[in-house]
């Protein structure tokens, strides 16, 4: 798999292109149609050999050239192979609660996320400085949830929850996307999955997801994070604010998450 220009994506040389003689037609995926009715700019370009679509500003996750070891499947095989190659990775980070050292909430979080059809790599749970639950407590449900996992415990008591963030994704560096939970919040089950399918399916682009009414469920991807150094100097949702980047109520994204 191959495309030198990491800006656009050229049909020229992708398995998918649909030709009539040295013209391209169209895109056995229906590429062209989904990425033009979200208002994607796609070309009609053309050089000394063919006649092709360019897809401007945007890498096509579904672009396979030759050397593509799965080539000669059948198309729906194919199909199944790419969504599992290109399915995003999430992180999922926790913040425990402070009132009680009641575990209640913060494993039933904790559940939710290993029910998710799409199942995060990694769960981050950041016990602020006033929280009550034992650390030990907490490791021990972690390890029985068979998923990659920190705890963070948090002693400076000026840090916020934006700063939580900083303590913990950058220890997990392999993840498309992080998405940051209160203690107690039910994450619906298809959270992950709804998301993987919106920007995959339905071409949906994004800088970030704002939390619900309970400060629930703000996700950024790791692209953002790592271009704007996280919260250092600002937090992160006012340098987004500030570059008037895309920003989406995460409940009009996620229908089933809580409001």
């Amino acid at each position: 798999m191959s495309n030198k220009d990491t800006k656009n994506t050229s049909c020229k040389e992708c398995g998918f292109a649909v030709w009539e003689d040295i013209t391209q037609t169209g895109c056995r995926l229906d590429m062209i149609e989904k990425y033009e009715g979200n208002k994607v700019k796609v070309d009609e370009c053309f050089d000394e050999e063919k006649e092709f679509y360019v897809i401007r500003n945007r890498k096509c996750m579904y672009y396979r050239d030759d050397m593509w070891k799965w080539k000669d499947l059948p198309l729906d095989k194919q199909k199944e192979l790419m969504e599992k190659e290109i399915r995003l990775r999430f992180q999922a980070i926790v913040i425990a609660g402070v009132e009680s050292d009641d575990t209640t909430g913060l494993f039933a979080t904790i559940d939710s996320l290993c029910a998710q059809e799409l199942k995060p790599v990694h769960i981050a749970v950041v016990r602020p400085p006033l929280c009550k639950i034992k650390p030990s407590v907490v490791v021990d449900y972690l390890q029985e949830t068979g998923l990659r996992w920190k705890l963070e415990n948090v002693l400076d008591v000026e840090h916020n929850e934006e700063k939580y963030e900083d303590l913990v994704v950058d220890f997990i560096k392999d993840t498309h996307m992080y998405s940051r939970f209160n203690a107690g919040t039910i994450v619906p089950p298809d959270f992950f999955s709804t998301l993987n399918h919106k920007v995959h399916n339905d071409m949906f682009n994004f800088s970030a997801l704002t939390p619900n009414s309970e400060g629930s469920g703000w996700t950024i991807p790791r692209s953002i994070y790592v271009y704007f150094m996280g919260n250092k100097q600002l937090t992160l949702l006012a340098k987004l604010e500030g570059h008037e980047c895309p920003m989406h109520p995460v409940t009009e994204i996620v229908p089933s998450f809580p409001q």
